[in-house]
């Protein structure tokens, strides 16, 4: 393990600016670098992120004892479509944002979270990554997801079992509004208060609702169904006249 961090400290130098998402990856970086690095945290803040993202972010930088910027980022119109290329405009769109902030406080370098596993993925927003010159620490020195997680759990780190997130636009199939935003987000709120710290999706599609929950066997599942159209019903999801169907799966 002492060789992947001689590697991250070659990667990463002695001054770093960490795009802080609020997930494990990007804030046991920040955790890391700062042993041997002046460090930076920033987290965009759009259309797409969590409240819930946004106060994790902020929680992680005061345990890892870094600075830290939140900043606002106003996408363009055509991430709003929903096309393939969502992510990749996105993400070019909040790194931009990031490097001008970090160039602004003497930063050059600007890392992000992504680690080995995301090259398994799907994920376009690699590509902006690679375009806006971002470097990815944990990528180039070959860790993986488990790995970073033992990391950080051997620093001590209260998150580092938390389990991984994605932004809201994912939720979404088709055009994508603020409201239809507002309502996911409020909706898994109120499921992670029932269900405690664990994987919620709340997946709208249409006019159904598809709900995910990790580890659902270990729940009563007539209480939550339950307790869930009413909580529906309350951020609008539902009707109590003409309820959309909806679906729970783990």
């Amino acid at each position: 393990m002492h060789s992947k961090f001689d590697v991250l400290k070659k990667i990463t130098g002695r001054k770093i600016a960490i795009a802080l998402s609020g997930g494990v990856d990007s804030a046991t970086l920040a955790a890391l670098c700062k042993r041997w690095a002046d460090v930076l945290a920033i987290t965009a803040v759009t259309p797409f992120t969590s409240e819930r993202d946004v106060k994790n972010a902020r929680r992680a930088a005061r345990e890892v004892n870094v600075p830290h910027t939140t900043i606002k980022v106003d996408l363009p119109p055509e991430v709003f479509e929903n096309t393939p290329e969502r992510c990749y405009i996105c993400k070019k769109a909040i790194m931009k944002c990031i490097k001008e902030v970090a160039r602004r406080s003497g930063f050059l370098v600007v890392a992000d979270g992504t680690n080995l596993d995301d090259l398994n993925e799907q994920r376009p927003g690699l590509r902006a990554l690679k375009e806006e010159g971002i470097i990815s620490p944990w990528m180039e020195a070959g860790s993986t997801k488990e790995e970073i997680r033992q990391i950080a759990k051997n620093l001590g780190l209260s998150f580092y079992n938390r389990p991984s997130n994605s932004c809201l636009a994912t939720r979404i199939s088709g055009r994508i509004d603020f409201k239809t935003l507002k309502k996911v987000e409020r909706a898994e709120e109120l499921i992670l208060d029932l269900v405690g710290e664990r994987r919620v999706r709340v997946r709208v599609s249409g006019d159904k609702v598809n709900v995910e929950i990790e580890g659902i066997e270990g729940l009563r599942i007539e209480g939550l169904v339950k307790a869930m159209k009413k909580m529906f019903t309350d951020v609008e999801f539902l009707s109590a006249t003409n309820q959309k169907p909806f679906s729970l799966r783990g």
